[in-house]
């Protein structure tokens, strides 16, 4: 035994200067620091001496032990720790300019990577497993070809072996997992994983249940597609409302004009009448269109609950900016505010990116034996409780439709509360409805009719500008809000707590602007106006309720144009059904493109001939 603790003395001693290149002794720890790499060549030395032994012996050397960092003392684990950190940027270094090192640690409030905290460095080495010193992603998030086969045929393997897509980690998927379990505790009859798993089917239902036929049904679903960018889902859910109701209303009584004022739409002058143009360049309103218009697309339930899946459409999920962050948790962290902005805006209109990520959809919805649309919608509202801390704030469709149910009750009860009142201050206002129980307040008013009901007979009763107060709140005579519409109560609430994020670059603060100088560029910088389009003519176009409610009661009219011109097209035709929207949104692209420029189809590829019913 002498003899082989000798030779393990003299092997440690070897050891050490053949390999050991970053071990180092501590005197305040009585011992060697090193780094993990280092620690796995010692206990391969550690078996290979218990080797020996059984060989020179012809013993058994049974239960061979094995240094883990975890058994090493706290200090000992901080110190080999920091050793392989900063190991890890003596190697990397080499990449950086000395500019770029000095504009690294300034981010930090630092001159050099020994005056980092051992968590700043740590943030440094996990960004630049993903970025170059420049900041560009090594992972390029951009056009793809001449890829192996067509980029609606390949699966997440596919996509990540032939390095087309930054790789989504396997804590990732297993953590949607975790969702699931978070959104099922409590056991309630009716939970929230119910409420979150079925949120398309109920939407479906809803529109079915308030328009009364499926030509209406379907053209709602596409409008609330249509208006989804960017807005909060209330919001969007009445905006819809109101565009739905003045398309059907000039479909009926105003149907030549109506067709005039789509085709005049920004973007419509090199296209002939009748030509589709929407729906295409990006994934996620066509999938969330048919998520909206046809959730069994991917599959269904019987009766007994037992799922069959499509695997034609399994790819058919809403890839949005939640979903994104989710996806990519690792990537969120070592950004800026504004690089993940850019890089979440690269994501959704990258079809390779969104096609990838609905396939890891699919793959997950089938081992927790769901459809993909409702594994993402489950993910979409775990994700939202996460960020507020709170069950309540994620956005099922019963949150969304009690958000608009507020501002319903916030307009008549303060309309009949301060109808004598001269003007209606906003304090008093504020005062009143706090104390309300919106819930019962608003079943005391309209019994079990749906808030879609209410805005729609509203309408039809009061006109537009009557009803529009639903969706914009009250304001006094100066322009303030008083009582607060679905705009205001979706701007408004808990936010949730922004995760730390890396350090804008450092910007050495601006010399101080000569007085007035802001002034004297602002009268010099004069404001042309730009001439109004033709679709923007009013007195042409004023007597159309479609013109009124995207001028006076849509947020954000422009952008948009493309996808209600497309929808307003079907419903004009004499043939539009759900079926024949679910086609047209399956022609704007092709699967089997194997580039990614030929993926979107410029003209559908059915070639649907609209006919106009003239009246």
């Amino acid at each position: 035994m002498k003899l082989i603790m000798e030779n393990f003395r003299k092997a440690m001693r070897e050891f050490k200067e053949r390999e050991g290149k970053t071990m180092s002794y501590d005197s305040s720890l009585g011992g060697f620091v090193v780094s993990k790499e280092d620690l796995s060549k010692i206990n391969k030395a550690i078996e290979k001496i218990y080797k020996e032994f059984e060989k020179r012996t012809g013993g058994t050397a049974e239960d061979i032990p094995k240094i883990e960092v975890e058994d090493l003392e706290p200090v000992a684990r901080a110190l080999n720790e920091s050793a392989e950190q900063d190991q890890k940027w003596s190697e990397m270094e080499d990449d950086f300019t000395e500019e770029e090192k000095t504009n690294l640690f300034l981010r930090f409030g630092a001159n050099s990577w020994e005056e980092l905290s051992d968590a700043n460095k740590e943030l440094i080495l996990k960004r630049f497993d993903i970025f170059t010193p420049a900041g560009q992603l090594k992972q390029k998030i951009g056009a793809v070809r001449d890829v192996e086969k067509g980029l609606g045929r390949l699966t997440p393997e596919d996509y990540e072996k032939g390095e087309y897509v930054l790789p989504v980690s396997g804590e990732v998927l297993e953590d949607f997992n975790k969702m699931v379990e978070e959104l099922k505790e409590g056991g309630e009859v009716d939970s929230l994983f119910e409420k979150a798993r079925d949120w398309y089917h109920k939407i479906r239902e809803l529109l079915d249940q308030e328009t009364g036929n499926d030509q209406d049904a379907t053209l709602l679903g596409l409008l609330i597609a249509t208006y989804s960018p960017r807005a909060k889902f209330a919001l969007n859910l009445a905006e819809a409302a109101f565009m739905f109701k003045a398309v059907q209303m000039d479909a009926k009584e105003n149907k030549e004009l109506l067709e005039d004022y789509i085709n005049n739409f920004p973007g419509g002058k090199k296209k002939e009448q009748g030509e589709f143009r929407g729906f295409t360049n990006a994934h996620k309103v066509p999938n969330f269109t048919l998520n909206l218009i046809a959730p069994d697309l991917a599959g269904g339930r019987d009766e007994e609950g037992k799922i069959s899946y499509n695997e034609l459409y399994m790819w058919n999920s809403t890839i949005d900016t939640w979903m994104i962050d989710a996806f990519y948790p690792n990537v969120r962290g070592v950004t800026t505010a504004k690089e993940w902005e850019t890089i979440k805006g690269k994501m959704m209109g990258n079809v390779v990116t969104y096609r990838y990520m609905a396939g890891l959809v699919a793959q997950e919805a089938k081992k927790l034996g769901l459809l993909p649309h409702e594994l993402q919608a489950i993910v979409w509202v775990a994700s939202q409780i996460r960020k507020t801390g709170e069950k309540g704030l994620g956005v099922t469709t019963e949150f969304a439709v009690n958000q608009i149910k507020d501002s319903i009750v916030n307009l008549e009860k303060i309309k009949q509360q301060f109808k004598e009142e001269e003007r209606v201050n906003k304090k008093l206002v504020s005062s009143y409805l706090k104390d309300l129980d919106m819930g019962k307040e608003y079943s005391e008013q309209f019994g079990d009719e749906s808030w879609l009901k209410v805005i729609l007979d509203k309408i039809d009763k009061e006109g537009f500008a009557e009803a529009s107060g639903y969706v914009l709140g009250m304001k006094d005579e100066k322009g303030t809000t008083v009582v607060p519409g679905v705009r205001s109560i979706t701007a408004s609430g808990k936010k949730g707590k922004e995760p730390d994020r890396f350090p804008a670059p450092y910007v050495p603060p601006k010399p101080k602007a000569e007085k007035g100088a802001k002034k004297k560029a602002k009268k010099e910088k004069q404001k042309v106006e730009k001439p109004l389009e033709e679709y923007q003519n009013s007195d042409k176009y004023g007597e159309l309720k479609t013109f009124q409610v995207m001028n006076d009661v849509i947020q954000m009219p422009t952008g948009k144009f493309n996808n209600l011109h497309d929808s307003i097209l079907l419903y004009l035709s004499d043939d539009f059904s759900k079926e024949k929207a679910v086609d047209y949104i399956l022609g704007r692209f092709d699967p089997e493109a194997t580039a990614s420029k030929d993926y979107f189809i410029k003209e559908s590829k059915k070639r649907f001939v609209i006919r106009i019913l003239k009246s």
